[in-house]
């Protein structure tokens, strides 16, 4: 393979990999803020928050 070629398939290549790891930091992004949940409940005036994070991590092969 000549020079210019094999440095034209290993920019490709990183491109696909940044790519790959651009959509799996969005959708890490995406499942982390959907498991969020907040709720209020109001007894004998006293507010109680309950909040449950959970994150996952994916991988991508």
């Amino acid at each position: 393979m000549r020079p210019l070629a094999k440095k034209t398939a290993s920019l490709i290549k990183e491109k696909k990999l940044m790519n790959v790891e651009h959509r799996t930091s969005y959708i890490e992004h995406r499942i982390m803020h959907s498991i969020y949940f907040k709720s209020t409940e109001r007894s004998d005036s006293i507010i109680i928050h309950y909040s449950l994070f959970n994150s996952h991590f994916m991988v991508v092969s």
